[in-house]
């Protein structure tokens, strides 16, 4: 939950300005590296066709659910590395594809009531779904730097970033951020890994707009 600071108002007529004393040096530089800490803003929305059961009638004996198809519009902000690894997925290969948009729909659905239920759960790429993960390039590229821990030295950690990236990009689960935050890690750490398909995706999302 994001909160807003109150603004500061110039001083009244007659009001004598002075300097701020320590105590509130270090108050003020508290509250302004704050935000600092938090967990990198990725935010995953999804939008689809799903299913809502409603119990029906009141019988003693009998028990009947009407089921109808809606439209379900998702979102769910990430706050933690956990919650990445529980709804993402539990880990990245490089050299394959591993990132499922039926996988992550359905970890979305396991956080809903269990009145809801998606289609055709089974299918790992529901044509009825639309999922996308936002955040931008500052947030990525701190997410991958310092939340996913390789073990690698930090030439090698980044490349691991941007293939990353490139798996995100790839199925179009990630955006524009996703795209920006791999280039800038290919230029800073002169990484031997094509940028293609990040600047075709910049393009591409430009064209649409």
């Amino acid at each position: 939950m994001s909160t807003q600071e109150q603004p500061t108002l110039p001083a009244e007529k007659g009001e004598e300005y002075r300097e701020p004393d320590a105590d509130e040096q270090d108050t003020e530089k508290a509250t302004s590296t704050a935000g600092d800490d938090a967990f990198p803003s990725l935010t995953v929305d999804a939008r689809g066709v799903a299913e809502r059961f409603r119990r029906v009638g009141d019988w003693e004996h009998t028990e009947a659910l009407e089921t109808q198809e809606i439209r379900l519009s998702l979102s769910h902000e990430i706050q933690s590395y956990g919650e990445w690894t529980d709804l993402i997925a539990p880990e990245f290969n490089p050299h394959r594809p591993t990132v499922r948009k039926g996988d992550i729909i359905d970890r979305l659905f396991d956080q809903l009531s269990e009145h809801y239920e998606r289609p055709s759960a089974s299918s790992d790429d529901p044509a009825t779904w639309t999922i996308n993960i936002s955040g931008s390039a500052a947030a990525w590229r701190r997410f991958f730097l310092e939340y996913v821990q390789t073990g690698a030295e930090e030439h090698e950690h980044a490349y691991h970033a941007v293939a990353h990236l490139s798996q995100l990009l790839g199925p179009d689960i990630a955006g524009d951020g996703a795209a920006l935050a791999a280039l800038d890690l290919i230029n800073e750490y002169d990484l031997d890994h094509s940028r293609e398909q990040f600047v075709e995706d910049l393009q591409e999302d430009a064209d649409d707009e």
